[in-house]
């Protein structure tokens, strides 16, 4: 993400994997894990500092991966800009690869979201869909195959999300 190497994110993302209790069939590792955190999304808010959290598991997430990264690549300040990023690709993505199925677009939302609603300026979100929209076909998610390499899905996939934000009502 930092070195904006989509590649290997799509690569990740899309991953095949086993089925499991959560999903039967094989299908990319992101649907895997995606269903996972949901499937145990209460847990998170039981742990300790994370009980009046909005998302407690991107909380956590973010908190516990922090120390890794920073002495890994040495993100410094960027860290949340990063790992916002990281999120809400991940969550255009799994509402990607869901869409058709659901007839709806749906992805969890993390950090990047209660950010959306205490600015007021859309946040990391308007950052994203902004860097998108300039770039289109040449953005680097659509080159590295993300919303099978076409603007017009991610477009798409990105006003449903961008409605599905809108909808929060955390403040």
């Amino acid at each position: 993400m930092a070195a904006d190497k989509y590649e290997n994110l799509a690569t990740m993302f899309m991953a095949k994997v086993a089925g499991d209790e959560t999903r039967r069939d094989d299908g990319p590792l992101l649907l895997l894990t995606i269903g996972h955190i949901v499937a145990n999304y209460e847990a998170f808010k039981r742990l300790p500092g994370h009980e009046r959290n909005y998302v407690p598991y991107s909380e956590y997430l973010y908190k516990k991966v922090q120390p890794s990264l920073d002495d890994l690549i040495f993100l410094g300040r960027d860290y949340d800009r990063v790992f916002d990023r990281f999120e809400l690709l991940r969550a255009l993505v799994y509402a990607d690869l869901l869409f058709d199925e659901r007839k709806r677009v749906w992805g969890p939302i993390g950090r990047f979201g209660w950010k959306r609603s205490r600015r007021g300026d859309g946040g990391p979100f308007t950052t994203l869909l902004s860097e998108a929209t300039e770039l289109q076909d040449q953005w680097g998610p659509i080159k590295a195959g993300l919303f099978r390499g076409k603007f017009s899905r991610f477009e798409q996939i990105a006003t449903g999300f961008g409605e599905l934000l809108g909808k929060l009502n955390w403040f």
